[in-house]
C-alpha cells in the first residue's frame, strides 16, 4: 500500500510540475520516508510553503491533505491525521 501511495504522491508532483511548481522536497521525503511516512510527517508539521503555493494557484486538490482524504486511502491514516487534513483544506 505504501508504494501505491508513494506513486500517487509522485503523480501529484508531476501535476505540480506542469504548473511550473516543483516540490522537490516532497520527492526527497518520499525517498527517505516512503509515501505514507511523508504524508504523516507533513501532517505533523505546520502547513508548508508548498501548501500555500497550491492555494495561490487554486490547486489545493494537489495538496497531500487532499490525497489523504480520498476514500481509496481509508484505513491507512488515523482519524486525527484525517481531521488535520480536513481542517487545513477548509
Amino acid at each position: 500500500m505504501d508504494r501505491e501511495f508513494a506513486d500517487a504522491l509522485r503523480d501529484i508532483y508531476a501535476q505540480c510540475a506542469a504548473l511550473d511548481y516543483h516540490p522537490t522536497g516532497m520527492l526527497q521525503m518520499i525517498d527517505r520516508l516512503g509515501g505514507i511516512g511523508t504524508a504523516r510527517r507533513l501532517l505533523e508539521l505546520p502547513p508548508s510553503e508548498g501548501f500555500a503555493r497550491l492555494a495561490l494557484l487554486e490547486r489545493i486538490d494537489l495538496a497531500v491533505e487532499s490525497l489523504v482524504l480520498q476514500p481509496r486511502w481509508d484505513g491507512i491514516f488515523t482519524e486525527e491525521e484525517r481531521r488535520i487534513a480536513r481542517r487545513r483544506l477548509l
